[in-house]
């Protein structure tokens, strides 16, 4: 029971104001989550599924690929305080150059795939050839600046190699400046560079990183199996080199 000179409303005001303070710092964190978030999705980490066999079988359609963005450089719009009302285009240089063998993550070219607007697509191929690189395509051989690339033990081409160019004589490329070369693991089944050239650097989205979920896909998985053991649960965490 509250005393008649009113000694209890104090406590009742600290209280409420405790209750605001607590509401206002919840929501600063909420929105303060959800930027870094979006900071991260966008230039850090990111996610990608696999649906076809041209990676086969270094990556395996069903398999969702977690992404390093770090490694592709990229655009930011910049506004400077008090300069003129337009933003300033910096580009941010990646953590490292891309490598001849790096598992790279591109937007295709958009004659590859007629998409809804909005929507998003994605493939994976290995780089072959960086900027100002020779490549000779003789048969199932492919040597860079006169050395012979080797695929890695989990790629198809290096099981069952497969002719890498339709023609008897060899083929060489010269690289262009600020564009990549790249070339699916089972070539056999896959569309590269070989059909629609080097891809752009503003293309690359980042490097293939691990494996972070796999599931076995409608062609592959039998119809008595159950979601368990339509898990490949021996692939999840595998990194991709």
């Amino acid at each position: 029971m509250s005393s008649a000179d009113g000694s209890c409303a104090p406590v009742v005001a600290e209280r409420r104001a405790s209750g605001r303070n607590w509401f206002t710092a919840a929501m600063l964190g909420f929105v303060l989550a959800i930027i870094a978030g979006l900071l991260l999705r966008t230039y850090v980490v990111g996610a990608v599924h696999v649906p076809s066999r041209s990676m086969e079988r270094t990556v395996l359609p069903g398999d969702f690929v977690l992404v390093n963005k770090l490694v592709a450089s990229r655009p930011l719009l910049v506004q400077i305080p008090f300069a003129p009302p337009y933003p300033l285009l910096v580009k941010i240089p990646g953590l490292r150059p891309l490598r001849v063998g790096d598992v790279l993550v591109i937007r295709p070219p958009s004659s590859l795939f007629r998409t809804r607007p909005g929507s998003s697509v994605y493939i994976l191929k290995r780089c072959v050839g960086t900027p100002g690189d020779t490549l000779v395509f003789d048969r199932s051989v492919l040597t860079v600046n006169g050395r012979r690339v080797l695929f890695p033990e989990t790629a198809e081409q290096r099981r069952m190699p497969r002719t890498l160019v339709e023609t008897e004589a060899p083929v060489k490329v010269i690289v262009g400046p600020d564009t990549y070369y790249l070339l699916g693991d089972n070539p056999g089944e896959s569309v590269d560079s070989r059909t629609w050239g080097p891809v752009p650097a503003a293309s690359i989205v980042g490097s293939a990183a691990a494996i972070y979920w796999s599931v076995e896909t409608d062609d592959t998985k039998r119809a008595s199996d159950s979601w368990f053991h339509s898990v490949r649960w021996d692939r999840i965490g595998r990194l991709v080199r």
